[in-house]
Order: C-alpha cells, then sequence, then structure tokens
C-alpha cells in the first residue's frame, strides 16, 4: 500500500493577493492553507505519542506508530480584518479537526 505522506512535508507555493498578508501559513492536506493577516503571537500544542514497547532477548525495542495532538492554541490579532477575519479562522480550524476526526477513525459511530 503507498503511503499517503512523503518527506519532507511542505505546503505548496502561495500566491498572495492585495487583501492578505503577513508571514505565517498554515496547511492541511484536506482542507488547504491558511495565510494569517499578521504573524501569530503564541503557538502552543501538547502532543501524546502513539507507541509500542516490546521486551525482546537483545533487550527493549521501542515502535513510534504516531502522534496525537491533545491541545492546539495560538493567539493572532485580527486587526482591521475583524469578525471576517476572525470567522475564517476559526472555521479553517474546525475543518482541520473534522478531517482529522475522519481520517482517524472518531467520527465513526459503532
Amino acid at each position: 500500500m503507498a503511503s499517503k505522506y512523503a518527506f519532507p512535508q511542505q505546503s505548496p507555493p502561495f500566491s498572495p493577493n492585495t487583501t492578505e498578508r503577513g508571514i505565517a501559513t498554515m496547511y492541511h492536506p484536506g482542507v488547504g492553507s491558511l495565510r494569517f493577516r499578521a504573524n501569530p503571537n503564541e503557538f502552543n500544542w501538547s502532543y501524546t505519542l502513539n507507541k509500542r514497547i516490546d521486551q525482546t532477548y537483545g533487550g527493549r525495542v521501542v515502535q513510534l506508530l504516531g502522534t496525537k495532538i491533545d491541545d492546539f492554541t495560538f493567539k493572532a490579532d485580527c486587526g482591521i480584518g475583524r469578525w471576517a477575519y476572525m470567522n475564517k479562522v476559526a472555521k479553517f480550524m474546525r475543518d482541520v479537526m473534522v478531517v482529522q476526526c475522519a481520517l482517524s477513525g472518531l467520527g465513526r459511530r459503532s
């Protein structure tokens, strides 16, 4: 089975228009990219490693199977973008969460 992701993971080229500025861009393959109007003031996230540990005759083997982002927060100024810009950022983050849940199977009901 072919891998979904290739390394290094890089966002596609971005062509800014006259209404957007700033440097920071968030990209998700299922959602697209969001370019901040100005660089965010703060980013914080915590994560949990999904791993498997096996004891063998030769020693301990640790397999890193993946990671799960637990909390992800950022602080950014809306400036003259006001409500429309804040709403755009909130909808982008919502869409990322929906796609992540769908990919991980959390959106399915038993």
